[in-house]
């Protein structure tokens, strides 16, 4: 009898580290491995107790029933089933987080059948990648809503240890540049945008680091917040922007500045806006959009068609199940784009993200700063993989967790 067979599915509800609303998952395979998950209901709007407990029940009564029995071996088959459920289940807010969830206590239930790291589990055992490589640390140090940056457009500002060798050393060196960040903005206001690229590039320079070789420059402009009426309005002196005038101002941010990649430069619908742009400098830096929000692959496929960027921000948590994921991650592969997750989910399993990174091929992974709980997790967790990695290849390669191929980067 198959040992993949589902026991159990028991939810609970459990608070997150804000003290907000959340669920945790239990799935238990036939011969007791067991998987866990759980998902924050924080940004779920006006949310009543009621609606959790109706949540929970509909999980521990309906889709118990449903799932009992079922043989989980093919996680895809699986989530559509998941899918299917939560469509016959429109009103209930909270389930659409709670069945992610449960999708991947189901993976991690399965890796658990195997006595494996769920890494290793989602890489080669399922045959989704070598699995040998760690992803190539973004690291975020400004953003609109830090100390003495309210005067920024962009969103964020993040650096990429480029030129690295290995993991541990990409993130030394991101806490280099990130001490000589924050000398310089004791002492100064970040005026604008400017401003904050002129003090990013001096601060990597400081580090004793070759701007735009060793380490770059990645923005996350989200440029749909502040756009109306077909014009982008910014907040320094300047008129509002057509699209035109707006990707000018980028391309001179680009012969000024080490950016090796920029996300959301443009209106989310915009496709023909970052059509243009990618042709225009997409062979020197990364263009991320940020379509994949909706995790559908028809709207994906639209932006594969016209060459609108050329790198995925893989978002776990807008994503219904991770087969739903992992269908836009592939179809962004077999586009030659390249892979972004973040460490951020808005979910509460503190490390799911490197070990997808790893397991399924991801070369890039963003922390969020360097004081974020989960971002601490994962770069820890990637030490620990990277160790297990050295361990399994006979001590051979790199102890420090290798990185991907400098050619798999748009900007190389």
């Amino acid at each position: 009898m198959s040992k993949t067979k589902i026991k159990s599915i028991k939810a609970r509800q459990i608070t997150d580290s804000l003290g907000k609303s959340a669920i945790e998952v239990d799935v238990t395979l036939r011969f007791n491995e067991q998987g866990r998950a759980s998902a924050s209901l924080s940004s779920i709007a006006n949310l009543v107790a009621d609606e959790s407990l109706n949540a929970i029940t509909l999980i521990n009564i309906g889709l118990h029933k449903n799932l009992k029995g079922q043989n989980v071996q093919d996680p895809s088959e699986i989530d559509q089933v998941l899918l299917e459920f939560l469509v016959s289940h429109p009103n209930c807010r909270p389930l659409r987080s709670i069945i992610r969830a449960v999708s991947m206590a189901i993976l991690y239930a399965l890796a658990d059948t195997e006595k494996i790291p769920l890494w290793q589990y989602i890489g080669t055992f399922m045959g989704k990648s070598s699995a040998n490589t760690l992803p190539l640390p973004i690291f975020e140090l400004l953003t609109k809503s830090g100390p003495n940056t309210e005067t920024l457009n962009a969103q964020s500002f993040s650096i990429i240890p480029m030129g690295a060798t290995h993991f541990s050393e990409g993130i030394s060196w991101c806490q280099s540049v990130r001490v000589k960040m924050l000398e310089l903005v004791s002492d100064e206001l970040v005026l604008n945008d400017t401003h904050a690229l002129d003090i990013l590039t001096r601060s990597i320079g400081q580090a004793g680091f070759q701007p735009g070789i060793d380490v770059g420059i990645a923005l996350n402009i989200k440029a749909s917040s502040f756009h109306s009426n077909g014009l982008y309005h910014l907040t320094d002196d300047l008129p509002p922007l057509n699209r035109d005038e707006l990707s000018g101002r980028l391309v001179d941010w680009l012969e000024k500045f080490p950016i090796i990649s920029i996300e959301a430069p443009f209106l989310d619908d915009d496709l023909e806006g970052f059509s243009q742009f990618t042709w225009a400098v997409g062979k020197r830096i990364q263009i991320i959009t940020n379509h994949n929000d909706k995790a559908a692959l028809d709207v994906f496929k639209k932006i594969t068609d016209q060459k609108a960027g050329n790198a995925l921000n893989l978002k776990i948590d807008c994503a219904a199940t991770l087969s739903t994921a992992l269908a836009l991650l592939d179809a962004a592969k077999a586009n030659s784009f390249s892979g972004v997750i973040s460490s951020d989910t808005g979910i509460l399993d503190q490390t799911l993200p490197i070990h997808l990174a790893v397991g399924w091929g991801i070369n890039q992974i963003k922390f969020r700063t360097f004081i974020h709980s989960q971002s601490i997790s994962n770069w820890n967790e990637g030490i620990r993989i990277a160790e297990d990695i050295f361990e399994g290849n006979g001590k051979t390669g790199s102890l420090n967790g290798a990185l991907p191929p400098s050619n798999t980067f748009p900007w190389a």
